[in-house]
């Protein structure tokens, strides 16, 4: 009885294959590298992968049907296509993506002597170091003035 169902099974999804494939490699298109963790996933459905340490990905088990491919890195220009995925295919890509600066707003640092900090600091390492002497050796606070 447990071999017909195990063979049942193997029929079905021998005979039940009706998806289709995607996979690719992704690679900086300045200098052609691979790129890591690129995320890959198809719009309005719950399928996407990452990309490994040589730039490839495979998503697999995709209903036939045509979708929107979206590629996606931090460092990078967000990239998407579109695809028509017939059952029992495979489609394979190769994509440049195009490095995007990460821009910060501007900080400034100055040197100003903040007293009003010191004795913030002063009521806070008492506060979490206590005022045993193990705690005076531990808040040496001759040793902050390169903090502030």
């Amino acid at each position: 009885m447990k071999i017909l169902f195990t063979l049942l099974v193997i029929t079905l999804t021998s005979f039940g294959s009706e998806y289709g494939e995607i996979s690719g490699r992704i690679v900086d298109k300045q200098n052609l590298q691979p790129l890591e963790s690129v995320n890959i996933y198809i719009a309005r459905t719950t399928m996407g992968t990452s990309s490994d340490k040589n730039g490839e990905f495979t998503l697999s088990n995709i209903p036939p049907g045509r979708y929107r491919v979206i590629l996606s890195h931090l460092s990078y220009k967000n990239h998407d296509f579109e695809i028509d995925v017939r059952k029992n295919s495979k489609v394979e890509f190769f994509i440049e993506l195009l490095p995007t600066p990460i821009e910060f707003p501007e900080i400034s640092v100055t040197d100003k002597y903040d007293t009003e900090w010191r004795d913030n600091f002063e009521v806070f390492s008492r506060a979490l170091l206590g005022s045993t002497w193990f705690a005076d050796g531990c808040a040496d606070f001759k040793s902050i003035e390169y903090f502030v």
